[in-house]
């Protein structure tokens, strides 16, 4: 028995099958990673701060020759100085100097940060990183950055951001785009964490509420 093999119109067809699904399962994949590296982990929608009035800015760490772009850009974006008292990254930069702290390619633990953070009587800070990655021709990057409360050391906010870009680049248009992406994600929670801020003057102790009560009487 002789086997029938294919015409010319369905191997052209089956092709084009393959074509389509090796596509449709790239795009699943790229879809996939872009939520991933989009997403938010903490949005600190509900946290309530108390007495914050100073935000220190960390330099950020992340691929050499990029961290320093990564860092400018933030600083550039950065909307907390309507809300708060910021101090940049050269200032925290020096202080990490001053008090001599381990300070390798711009790393430093949550720890040493909130030693600085109390040295500069700032009741949250700042920290980023930038990842540059390279397609081809072409790069991405992916910004991440996240709040901390001084006092608890607990992460308020993170937020994880690619460029996004589709089209060919250079890896400063990236670092910039993926920066300013998470930038608008930090301004939006400080913005609200400005409004719900409780001030040292709000937080009373229970006597002297007691007492100012009594004065109305």
């Amino acid at each position: 028995m002789r086997t029938k093999t294919p015409g010319p119109d369905n191997l052209i067809r089956n092709k084009i099958r393959k074509i389509f699904s090796l596509a449709a399962i790239f795009l699943l994949i790229v879809f996939v990673i872009s939520c991933a590296q989009k997403s938010h982990i903490h949005n600190g929608s509900s946290f309530t701060p108390e007495g914050w009035k100073k935000i220190v800015v960390f330099p950020f760490t992340g691929t050499r020759g990029s961290t320093y772009l990564a860092t400018e850009a933030f600083t550039f974006h950065i909307k907390a100085k309507e809300h708060f008292e910021v101090i940049e990254p050269k200032t925290s930069y020096a202080t990490i100097h001053t008090l001599g702290i381990q300070f390798e390619d711009n790393v430093i633990t949550i720890e040493d940060a909130k030693k600085v953070a109390e040295h500069l009587n700032a009741q949250a800070l700042i920290m980023g990183n930038i990842d540059v990655l390279k397609k081809d021709r072409s790069f991405d990057a992916v910004s991440t950055v996240k709040v901390i409360d001084v006092h608890t050391g607990r992460t308020i906010t993170e937020s994880i951001r690619a460029s996004g870009l589709k089209v060919k680049n250079s890896e400063e248009q990236c670092v910039i785009i993926s920066v300013g992406n998470t930038s608008v994600d930090i301004n939006e929670f400080l913005v609200g964490a400005a409004g719900r801020n409780i001030t040292a003057k709000e937080v009373q102790p229970a006597d002297k509420k007691e007492k100012a009560a009594g004065d109305l009487k």
